[in-house]
């Protein structure tokens, strides 16, 4: 019987009071929330990459520095384009190549991008989550 009175007072007074914030209503039909009352304002979801803690141009100045000293190809300028598997804890757990001038090497490109740096995990809506970075750098020949 209490449980009915509840239900009741819930239903008839939820639909009133949908100003308060993040307020849920259940009643035995229907269920109210701040956001589903709401349907045309759009929710703002903010997202930021993961970066490297020493800042992204020093990354690549750092990661080309290194590719230099590898000496992969003769040309004078060449590409290289790496994915970058960053986890929300901050740790680059993967590397990916998807260009570079030869794939023999893939596994040494691999290694430089993955320990040339630390890196801050990506944000989204003040969370930290897994995220992708692909960086590409342009490595000019000794």
């Amino acid at each position: 019987m209490k449980i009915y009175i509840f239900s009741l007072i819930a239903f008839l007074f939820c639909p009133y009071i949908f100003f308060a914030q993040d307020i849920v209503c259940y009643s035995e039909s229907d269920s109210y929330t701040q956001s589903s009352i709401n349907k045309n304002k759009a929710v703002k979801s903010t997202f930021k990459n993961a970066t490297p803690t020493i800042g992204m141009s020093k990354y690549k100045e750092e990661v080309i520095r290194k590719l230099r000293t590898m000496r992969l190809s003769d040309a004078k300028e060449y590409k290289i384009t790496a994915i970058v598997k960053v986890l929300s804890t901050g740790i680059v757990y993967d590397v990916e190549i998807k260009k570079a001038p030869s794939m023999r090497h893939a596994e040494d490109i691999k290694k430089v991008f993955k320990e040339t740096s630390s890196w801050f995990p990506a944000k989204r809506s003040g969370a930290f989550v897994d995220n992708d970075v692909k960086i590409t750098v342009k490595v000019k020949g000794v």
